[in-house]
């Protein structure tokens, strides 16, 4: 498979992948509005827990892409576990979230005298619960942008590109989970359902990040080593010295003056020695057979 066909593959690939998980991320979070509701008892309460929940999680993602994204060695490996966590608390959080109130009640009992407070504590919990999948939604962007972009130069297309299939499938699963889904299979089937997408997408990415590790690596790109040292024995010529820098001690001949001016072997302590550069060196009637190299004084 050519560089240009992998690439094409990679790219619908993941966008699909994308437009899958996009749908389940946005079925789950009206799956949330309507069990934060009966936790909460008011209609505010639960838009503001599940939007502030969601956006915080989206922003940890991003922030912990960030700082640790770097050291993930398989984006797209990375990004089928996420998907795995966000279905396994999707889940949770439709079944558990009308349970939140009765099982905190012994242990907020204190504060049901001060009703904000007691609301208050309600909202922290089910605020944390709600990190966990949105943070994991969070960090699933940076790592097939990572995946998908080969440098900076591409960087914004891949990003373009996985965000467009994403929101897509966001409006897909709203459009889906209030015109057909919670009416015909209820919140918990419904959930069900979008585990499943984030199921199958977590299983082509699986499948396709194998598929990455058996390919043949890309070649390396090597750095040009300097080339060997070299005397020279012809008269006259203006030349350019070949040896390393630092390699040979021997000065460039007095009637040829180096011109140092190259950043990549800047002396590394004293200021005895001279940047290697190229040395024109010009033969003269007392030097038979000239030396060039290196200056280093």
């Amino acid at each position: 498979m050519g560089s240009g066909s992998g690439i094409w593959y990679l790219a619908v690939a993941l966008s699909a992948i994308f437009f899958a998980s996009g749908a389940s991320a946005l079925v789950f979070e009206t799956l949330w509005f309507h069990q934060a509701g009966l936790t909460l008892g008011n209609s505010v309460w639960a838009s503001a827990l599940v939007l502030s929940g969601f956006m915080a999680g989206m922003g940890l993602g991003n922030a912990a892409a960030f700082r640790f994204g770097d050291r993930v060695r398989s984006p797209v490996a990375t990004y089928a576990v996420l998907e795995l966590v966000i279905a396994a608390t999707g889940v949770a959080l439709v079944h558990g979230l009308p349970h939140l109130g009765p099982t905190l009640a012994p242990w907020l009992e204190p504060l049901r005298a001060h009703p904000v407070v007691f609301g208050l504590a309600r909202f922290a919990f089910a605020f944390g619960l709600l990190l966990i999948p949105s943070t994991a939604m969070g960090l699933t962007l940076p790592l097939l942008t990572r995946a998908l972009s080969r440098g900076r130069r591409d960087f914004g297309h891949a990003l373009g590109l996985l965000y467009g299939w994403n929101t897509f499938g966001a409006v897909a699963g709203v459009l889906l989970a209030e015109h057909w889904l919670v009416g015909a299979l209820g919140i918990r089937g419904s959930a069900w359902m979008a585990a499943a997408a984030n199921l199958v997408a977590a299983a082509l990415a699986g499948a396709f990040a194998a598929r990455l590790a058996r390919r043949p690596g890309r070649a390396r790109v090597e750095q040009p080593t300097a080339p060997a040292a070299s005397t020279a024995s012809a008269p006259s010529a203006a030349r350019s010295c070949s040896t390393p820098c630092g390699a040979t001690p021997t000065r460039c001949p007095t009637s040829a003056p180096s011109t140092c001016t190259s950043a990549a072997c800047a002396p590394s302590s004293a200021a005895s020695r001279t940047p290697c550069a190229p040395c024109a060196a010009r033969a003269t009637a007392s030097t038979a057979t000239p030396r060039w190299s290196c200056g280093r004084r």
